[in-house]
């Protein structure tokens, strides 16, 4: 009902944005790809390299630099974009941060923000990313609203985009475990005939393929 409110609400200050317009959706877009880069990358870099944050792939020190500038951005959008209070459209910015500031959106974006800075304390404290999955839900669900597409073809790429980084950071459990001391990967070496740790990519891929087993 509140997106429909804020759909039939068209005249809005400069400042503040709508929560369906197209710039908005172009926003939630980016900061999705943006959480889908850090939920594949993060656990492999934890696994195979804590301690090298902006090398450990191809291009990785330039999307992780823009990883940390959109991410504090994202409070500020939120702060700028139009809410529904008492079922009447708010466009005035003190009435929004306020709204703001005892939304479930606030704890969200301040530690997606402060992920580089707990990785400093301690490097598996970026793990801590994975909360911004939320963020890829949430973008789904407003295409939904935006452009009236079926809701079952919406939960199948919800739970499609759940999944995916969940049966990632799963290999990524068992590429933790085959870099231990008489791992499952050392004890799987004698029937293969051959050393399995020539690379990290050969690594998660037996642990993929292990993990699949597994399930």
């Amino acid at each position: 009902m509140c997106q429909c409110i804020c759909a039939s609400y068209e005249r809005l200050p400069l400042v503040v944005l709508h929560p369906l317009s197209r710039l908005r959706l172009y926003w939630d877009a980016l900061v999705a790809l943006v959480a889908l880069w850090c939920l594949i990358e993060v656990p492999l870099r934890i696994v195979f390299a804590p301690y090298n944050r902006f090398g450990y792939m191809p291009g990785s020190s330039s999307i992780n630099y823009a990883v940390i500038v959109t991410f504090i951005i994202q409070p500020l959008v939120e702060i700028r974009t139009l809410v529904v209070l008492r079922g009447a459209p708010e466009e005035r910015p003190g009435a929004i941060f306020c709204h703001y500031l005892h939304s479930w959106k606030m704890p969200l974006d301040i530690i997606s923000a402060c992920c580089p800075l707990l990785e400093l304390v301690w490097p598996p404290l970026a793990l801590c990313c994975v909360i911004r999955l939320i963020y890829v839900i949430r973008v789904v669900h407003k295409l939904e609203k935006a452009t009236k597409t079926s809701p079952s073809l919406i939960r199948s790429i919800q739970m499609m985009l759940g999944a995916v980084p969940a049966l990632h950071w799963f290999a990524c459990i068992f590429c933790y475990l085959a870099l231990s001391p008489d791992s499952w990967l050392e004890n799987y070496e004698p029937m293969r005939g051959e050393k399995l740790k020539t690379s990290d990519a050969r690594i998660y891929l037996y642990a993929s393929a292990f993990g699949s087993e597994l399930r």
